[in-house]
């Protein structure tokens, strides 16, 4: 080979590693901005339904109602069982102050945390449990 050749083939190695690279930090920004929006719906619906519970003093009797009625409502929106509106509060009441797991998640995760998140982000296989896991862990 010429010298303009590896000149070439390792300009373009590089080209393509940063480019790999670039693409595989936006998949994680995506996937920590979507998880960190649906963290703060969840804790929103929480804080709706807890808030709900005491103004009106109804009790867990409307949780399966209202799972029931999204599920008929929004039939492609998955995750809003009875069990999960229940988890919603639960974490509203965990958590009652939102800033004290935002706006940051991602800073809050150690660097072996964030090697692991960058892999999952890598292989697709990112799901918002295992972030609120690490999360609730803390």
């Amino acid at each position: 080979m010429t010298n303009q050749s590896n000149h070439e083939l390792t300009f373009y190695t590089t080209l393509l590693s940063d480019i790999k690279q670039r693409i595989q930090q936006g998949q994680m920004r995506a996937a920590l901005s979507a998880n960190a929006e649906m963290l703060m719906t969840y804790w929103d619906i929480g804080h709706m339904l807890h808030q709900r519970q005491q103004e009106e003093g109804w009790g867990t009797g409307v949780i399966p109602r209202l799972a029931k009625d999204l599920q008929n409502e929004i039939p492609e929106v998955k995750g809003f069982s009875e069990r999960n509106l229940g988890r919603m509060i639960r974490f509203f009441r965990e958590y009652p102050t939102l800033n004290t797991i935002l706006p940051q998640p991602v800073a809050q995760l150690s660097l072996v945390e964030k090697s692991q998140a960058e892999r999952e982000v890598a292989t697709h296989d990112f799901q918002i449990g295992s972030f609120f896991r690490r999360l609730k862990h803390r």
